[in-house]
């Protein structure tokens, strides 16, 4: 954990798996006018290929809270799935959300106050093909959530996830380009055909949306919310 009155998000990048969506978080903190700073802290995986940082933004004094972000992917049918590569997305995404709660849980208890917000996208409510070690530790990391409100009901903690789609980041941008070179079409229509297949609105989610969902779960105004995931997907 980092220091108690921050809000802490891990996120860590493999260098043998590309690093999904979550790099909106990474944006967002590069940005000069950007609320987060690094502290430096490492996450809790005990891969070596792992390299993990702790990323926070200014929460309530002595009041601690921890936003799980760490997320990596990979895609294959599910017969050519490499058993190594659903280790790993299942350790990252959804174990080292686990094992940082249960770290963090004890000392927010004994404040009578504390957040917990898990970063599941879209897939930990719906599927896509190709995904199957991804949308199973997202899914899960929802579980996880919905468990560990039940558990701190009462306590001053809370324990919710957010739920984003598209977020326009450089990596979504590179996927966009990929759609301009496979379809040979312009910028606009590709990111349009990537907002079709799961974006309502098709409109991107940005960073800040996103940023400000989170910072209202860690209010004082989300109390009384919690196991509770929240959609922020455009419809």
């Amino acid at each position: 954990m980092a220091a108690a009155n921050a809000v802490c998000a891990s996120s860590s990048i493999s260098s043998s798996t590309h690093p999904d969506q979550h790099s909106w978080f990474h944006e967002a903190r590069h940005r000069k006018d950007s609320p987060y700073r690094a502290t430096g802290t490492s996450g809790p995986t005990r891969s070596p290929q792992m390299r993990a940082r702790a990323w926070c933004f200014p929460a309530h004094r002595n009041r601690p809270g921890r936003a799980n972000n760490a997320g990596i992917q990979f895609t294959a049918p599910v017969e050519d799935f490499p058993p190594a590569k659903w280790h790993a997305i299942l350790g990252i995404n959804l174990s080292a959300a686990f094992h940082g709660i249960a770290a963090a849980v004890p000392q927010m208890k004994k404040q009578r106050w504390g957040r917990i917000v898990n970063v599941a996208l879209t897939h930990g409510l719906v599927a896509s093909t190709h995904k199957a070690a991804y949308v199973a530790a997202k899914h899960g990391l929802i579980g996880l959530t919905k468990v560990v409100g039940l558990e701190t009901a009462g306590s001053g903690v809370t324990c919710n996830a957010v739920c984003p789609g598209w977020v326009r980041t450089p990596l979504v941008e590179k996927q966009i380009s990929d759609v301009v070179a496979q379809k040979n079409i312009s910028q606009k229509d590709a990111a349009k055909a990537l907002l079709g297949e799961k974006q309502p609105s098709s409109e991107f989610v940005s960073p800040e949306q996103l940023g400000g969902t989170v910072a209202f779960l860690c209010s004082r105004a989300a109390d009384q919310i919690a196991g509770t995931a929240i959609s922020v997907d455009g419809g």
